[in-house]
């Protein structure tokens, strides 16, 4: 029984492991350590995208380490600015979706899809 059960988890074990042996690490970038990072692009024809997050100066001390954290003022769900950039996500959000193909069947799937 024990020896079954050890092949089960093995049959499922083994992609995983074969995904991990492909893997490399990634090289250490000295130019990227200190570089902001860029936000996705997504393009949809026929759909303007909205203005990109604003990138404020902010950081914290963590024992001792500075990090920063340029997306802090979003954690104010309650701030105008806040509601204002998830507003026009969410819109942008709603019409790249609903030029997909089969949109009725993905509203009909996601429950919360009109009643955020």
């Amino acid at each position: 029984m024990a020896l079954r059960l050890a092949a089960d988890i093995g049959a499922h074990l083994a992609p995983l492991l074969f995904l991990a042996s492909g893997c490399t690490r990634a090289r250490d970038d000295a130019a990227s350590r200190g570089a902001a990072p860029l936000p996705p692009v997504v393009r949809a024809s026929g759909v303007t995208p909205p203005a990109p997050a604003e990138f404020v100066s902010f950081a914290d001390t963590m024992h001792g380490v500075v990090v920063p954290d340029p997306l802090r003022w979003l954690e104010d769900t309650l701030a105008a600015n806040t509601r204002a950039w998830v507003q026009s996500q969410s819109a942008y959000t709603d019409s790249v979706l609903a030029r997909l193909r089969g949109g009725a069947r993905i509203r009909a799937f996601v429950p919360s899809w009109d009643g955020r």
